[in-house]
């Protein structure tokens, strides 16, 4: 079935914790969440109860609420005696806890660390209790009971430590309701296609926390894609279900289990069923391999889904051995398809762990499949794409050997996989093969760096001869992005009207991609290329004459415009608030070629695009992310000041900005964004000491 509607109210979260030890934290907490305009449900506005009551009202307060705050320090706290609802006498907390977790609420976790100060009488002096606490604990910190998936928990040092987190936590929830909102609206319309998708509520909701535990920063559409290929994968699973043979009634019942746990959503018990009726098979015959071998192929993916990779590959492995002694190749595919469900799984979820293990994987299959060139070709193609994904996440050197390997791969690959032979195979090599240059090239600098970039450019446009527009539409627009993508750094890279005609090469390259690229079609790629498409204007707008810089900014300022129809805060936060920065760029650089009153509204429109991506963009979340925006704001108040727009109070607020920059932008660790923020900060403060003194404040 589609979604239900059903009202949303996300107005109380509830804060779990003991009280005499922990006090001033729980009101710092209480403080974040009024702050954040929702409700804190606590046992401070609930009057005296007996004993007995206890354990009903405080699940009362669990049920009532929209998400749960646990804060856990050196005390276990109250056990209430209750032989039925408490028979392992089990904290308040603890059953706050537990409860939370059977209703499934978004569930923030903080634990004190050894290192905060401590009166010795908020130390749990019961040696029973403390293990209790230890066991807590650690049970809190998984995701699921048994699970090797750790949930996203806070250790605190210091109150001040706490507060800070607790803001930042609370800030996230908040957006976390926004973007579940979002998943449930999509779910409820379809997205893009308007095919309603067919899940329910708490399902959603289940596949929506599984996949935020793991990368909070995932866009509404990427989690809701996310969810319809699980979906669709359930599907295919229930379909591959029906084609293994089952000979008995036992195994027959087995099977409708794992049919009605898939259905249902419920990948912990598809899980459970698939291990008793793959146990039911060995028990029988050494014929019934394949049919186990398909069950633990399922049992595999549904792991996966629960984010449990190595218990995935333990499955994928299994499968793999019951086939290899009557059908080797079958046996190769199952561990073909392991290890790209995990590379894929690792670049879904921005897990590095995953990616190594595929790296390690793809090197082994190469290796087995020597003999036969072709094999291994594709199989260097696999191994180079996890390459590139692992070192476009690692910085340093350790990166750009990660991206040297790749194009070694790749190239590798192009030994075999020919235009003449397998043109379209060679097309997408190339623009692989053009994407790890463009990192590798990025990270190299001088001439070296320039001509990778170059090798870049021409792979995409390789790839070109062969995706054309007309025989491959949506192939031809993503390698005119990705071409648009390199020769926008080369551009960037290159002086002169060489590096000029470059950018607008890209810009025109950006262009191509969006005659199929279209906002009804491919919304969340128009806009990512609407959004590139504005860059490459307003790198171009740096180098031109006044007359063709204005109709160029223009131009970026309606690309990065159009980009936020699609990019919105409450879909895609982390892109709206980098395109938010991008257009007030645009806009405050398109002030300083405007004169009088019209100058001022694009001024204050930089500021307030500025402002609007700080509220995501925070110190705490993404500290230079923020610290490159302050600064960004910072010198377009201090460019209202000197176009006399109250000057002294711009002045003034720019200095704040910039002084705030600076928290971050160290000498240490960012120094060429320290010295221009110095230098920055430096000029603002003459210009208010001129302004003090009845000075004009040009400088």
């Amino acid at each position: 079935m589609a979604l239900e509607h059903q009202p949303k109210s996300y107005r109380a979260i509830m804060v779990s914790s003991t009280f005499t030890d922990l006090e001033a934290h729980r009101q710092e907490v209480i403080d974040a969440i009024h702050g954040f305009d929702f409700k804190a449900n606590v046992m401070e506005d609930d009057g005296a109860r007996a004993d007995a009551d206890v354990i009903e009202s405080s699940l009362d307060f669990v049920r009532n609420s929209a998400a749960y705050v646990a804060v856990i320090g050196h005390k276990y706290g109250q056990t209430p005696a209750d032989a039925t609802r408490n028979p392992d006498g089990l904290s308040i907390t603890e059953l706050e806890f537990n409860e939370a977790q059977k209703l499934g609420l978004p569930t923030l976790l903080f634990v004190m660390g050894e290192d905060h100060d401590v009166k010795q009488a908020d130390v749990e002096p019961s040696s029973t209790k403390r293990k209790k606490l230890k066991a807590f604990i650690d049970r809190a910190k998984k995701t699921r009971a048994g699970s090797g998936v750790e949930r996203v928990y806070a250790v605190f040092s210091s109150k001040e430590d706490f507060t800070k987190k607790a803001t930042t936590a609370i800030g996230r929830l908040a957006i976390y309701f926004l973007k579940r909102e979002h998943v449930e609206a999509l779910a409820m319309t379809g997205g893009s296609d308007g095919a309603a998708t067919p899940i329910s509520t708490a399902a959603l909701h289940a596949e929506f926390d599984r996949i935020v535990a793991v990368d909070p920063d995932a866009s509404a559409e990427q989690i809701f894609e996310i969810v319809r290929q699980n979906i669709a994968t359930r599907d295919r699973q229930i379909a591959e279900l029906h084609d293994i043979a089952a000979e008995d009634n036992r195994i027959r019942a087995l099977q409708a289990a794992v049919e009605e746990a898939l259905r249902s959503n419920d990948d912990t018990a598809t899980v459970a069923a698939l291990i008793e009726a793959e146990a039911a098979i060995n028990e029988r015959r050494e014929s019934d391999a394949r049919s186990a071998a398909g069950l633990a192929n399922i049992r595999a993916e549904a792991l996966l889904r629960l984010l449990d990779w190595q218990g995935a590959g333990r499955a994928w492995r299994e499968a793999s051995a019951l086939l290899a002694p009557f059908d080797t190749d079958a046996a190769e595919l199952m561990l073909w398809h392991y290890t790209e469900a995990i590379t894929v799984h690792g670049q879904v979820f921005g897990r590095p762990e995953v990616i190594d293990a595929a790296i390690e994987q793809w090197k082994n299959l190469v290796d087995a499949a020597l003999p036969d060139q072709h094999k291994a070709a594709g199989l260097q193609n696999n191994l180079a794409i996890a390459l590139t994904i692992q070192g476009q996440g690692t910085g340093g050197s350790a990166g750009v050997r990660l991206l040297a390997d790749a194009v070694q791969a790749y190239r590798s690959a192009l030994t075999v996989f020919t235009k003449q032979t397998v043109p379209e195979g060679w097309a997408s090599i190339q623009n692989n093969l053009g994407n790890a240059l463009k990192t590798q090239g990025e990270r190299t600098n001088g001439e070296a760096g320039l001509a990778v970039l170059n090798d870049a450019v021409n792979a995409h446009r390789a790839a070109l001869t062969v995706r054309t527009e007309r025989a491959m539409p949506t192939e031809w627009a993503m390698s005119q992005n990705n071409l648009g993508i390199a020769l926008k750094k080369l551009g960037d890279r290159t002086g002169g009207e060489a590096g000029l005609a470059l950018l607008a090469e890209a810009a025109d390259a950006y262009r191509a991609a969006l005659t199929i690229r279209t906002e009804q079609v491919m919304p969340i790629e128009w806009a990512m290329t609407q959004n590139s498409l504005g860059n490459a204007l307003k790198a171009q707008s740096v180098r031109t004459d006044d007359q063709t810089t204005s109709a160029l900014l223009a131009g970026a300022i309606d690309a990065y415009r159009a980009a936020l129809t699609v990019r919105t805060r409450s879909a895609m936060p982390a892109q709206w608030a980098m395109t938010q920065n991008n257009l007030g760029n645009a806009l405050a650089m398109q002030a300083e070629h405007e004169v009088g009153a019209a100058k001022g509204v694009l001024f204050e429109k930089a500021v307030d695009a500025f402002r609007a991506a700080l509220t995501i963009r925070t110190e705490q979340a993404m500290p230079a992310k923020w610290a490159q925006t302050m600064g960004n704001l910072g010198r377009a108040l201090e460019n209202m000041a000197d176009a006399q727009l109250d000057p002294l109070s711009n002045l003034q607020t720019a200095k704040a900005a910039i002084c705030d920059s600076l928290r971050i932008f160290t000498s240490e660790h960012m120094p060429n964004d320290h010295d221009s923020a110095t230098r920055c900060l430096t000029r603002i403060r003459a210009k208010i000491v001129a302004l003090d003194n009845g000075l004009p404040t040009d400088t």
